[in-house]
């Protein structure tokens, strides 16, 4: 996936330039490091980027905050047709006085199929911050329960060096949270988690 500025007029036709590149296919938007100047993710002057990723069947990943989401509701409301994944279970602040507010903002978009969310980065949502992050847990399980296994897709960022450096986890721990750790996960949900899923939406082999 590429980057593009999300505040340039011209972001339809920078996308078009971005899907040129061979093996694209879609790009990520950070709306968290706009928070307080994010009226371009439901601006009506948006619709033309959108409309055009529908076109080239572009994949759209959003990096927000869960206060952010209606606003990308309202997009995926008026194009339904564009696939959209949520990082990190939409960074839910489970430290907040009503943590179910922001979560009912996220299982709010299961009602729309072309929506997808990443179970990732649990130890920055876990209040405890230990191993293996337990009190995460309800919120994946609402997920879970609302969009279902299909549409749930791991991920995690900081990758090599990088992750001691940003003080993650081991790989092989955030594997084993999906792998072993989450106790409703069944066997077919870990497979479809750790890569079917992600397979079948980016298109990267052939999977049935």
């Amino acid at each position: 996936q590429g980057l593009i500025d999300p505040t340039d007029p011209n972001v339809a036709d920078k996308l078009v330039e971005v899907m040129k590149v061979p093996g694209m296919k879609g790009v990520r938007f950070s709306p968290m490091y706009y928070q307080g100047k994010d009226d371009w993710i439901n601006d009506q002057s948006r619709d033309k980027l959108w409309e055009k990723a529908r076109e080239l069947d572009a994949i759209f990943n959003f990096f927000l905050v869960a206060d952010q989401l209606p606003k990308l509701e309202d997009m995926i409301r008026r194009h339904p047709k564009v696939k959209v994944v949520i990082d990190h279970l939409g960074r839910v602040d489970l430290r907040a006085k009503d943590p179910e507010a922001q979560i009912q903002k996220l299982t709010a978009l299961a009602k729309y199929p072309n929506v997808y969310v990443k179970v990732s980065e649990l130890m920055i949502l876990s209040p405890s911050k230990k191993p293996p992050y337990r009190d995460t847990y309800p919120l994946v399980k609402k997920v879970y329960d609302a969009f279902g296994p299909d549409r749930l897709l791991w991920g995690t960022g900081f990758p090599g060096a990088t992750r001691g450096q940003a003080d993650r986890p081991p790989l092989a721990d955030e594997l084993a949270l999906i792998q072993k750790e989450i106790p409703f996960f069944t066997a077919q949900d870990r497979a479809k988690i750790l890569g079917l899923n992600a397979a079948k939406l980016w298109g990267f082999a052939d999977v049935k």
